[in-house]
């Protein structure tokens, strides 16, 4: 993101919102820096569960039993609908979001050895994690569950945005995901029958672990920092990666798979 010069009513703005008991209702009642800086966010994160949902849906064939596919089929539905609320909050805009939704490909891919980074792959806003493909069930058990463990720590600090229906909507959301991150731990514990197994899912993980740390974004970040000046967000990417690697070390301990370094 390029540096943005604020202006004056921005930072008036930034001002009433810094002790946190201001907040604001409407996307119409705003700056037009805040406006653009939450309209990208909502965005990516609407986009970000059309291409999940059709990343799970396709993943059902992959499934062993009837039970992981009707919990597949529960979290694409679950992506459809957080996709759908949060369109709502953009609808005060008057987008053509039928026209956005119908004009994007949610369902492609790159190469699997493709090296995205931070840079952008696709035209619609979606985290690069999601632009890569899944091959196999342990490939969908890891990538459930690191996926929605992000997703939880993003969401958690969403919850304390100044914008309130975001934020009420966030934490909604927030609880659903939860449920998501268990079916992914589910989805692990279920996969260790062999050394096969163990194999192929410490290799998933030490491939997606790589993809999803990069969802939270670099270091000392520009776009960061200004969404954090209008309390958009409060953590740093730093802290968020950092939370989500605490957690993830701590919830995948007993199933004895092997986090990579912290840092990648």
């Amino acid at each position: 993101m390029v540096k943005q010069e604020l202006s004056q009513e921005d930072r008036d703005l930034i001002s009433r919102l810094e002790d946190g008991r201001e907040k604001v209702r409407s996307l119409k009642e705003c700056t037009n820096t805040y406006r653009k800086l939450l309209t990208s966010i909502l965005f990516q994160f609407a986009d970000s569960q059309l291409a999940a949902a059709s990343a799970f849906a396709g993943a059902m064939q992959l499934a062993p039993s009837l039970d992981n596919r009707i919990e597949l089929a529960t979290i694409t539905r679950d992506k459809l609908e957080m996709t759908r609320q949060t369109h709502g909050l953009l609808g005060e805009l008057d987008l053509n979001l039928k026209k956005y939704f119908s004009s994007h490909d949610w369902e492609s891919r790159v190469n699997r050895h493709a090296a995205l980074g931070y840079v952008r792959a696709s035209s619609d806003k979606r985290l690069n994690a999601l632009m890569y493909p899944l091959e196999g069930w342990c490939d969908v058990a890891v990538f459930t569950y690191l996926m929605s463990a992000m997703t939880c720590i993003q969401l958690a600090d969403f919850a304390e945005s100044s914008f309130s229906p975001w934020a009420e909507l966030a934490s909604t959301i927030l609880e659903t995901e939860k449920t998501h991150c268990g079916y992914g731990l589910k989805f692990i514990d279920e996969s260790w029958d062999s050394k096969e197994d163990t194999l192929e899912l410490q290799a998933s993980m030490n491939y997606w672990y790589h993809k999803v740390l990069e969802c939270f974004g670099p270091e000392n970040s520009d776009g960061n920092k200004l969404y954090r000046q209008f309390k958009i967000k409060s953590q740093r990417n730093e802290e968020t990666r950092d939370r989500w690697y605490a957690c993830i070390q701590e919830e995948l301990k007993p199933l004895e798979i092997v986090v990579p370094a912290a840092r990648g």
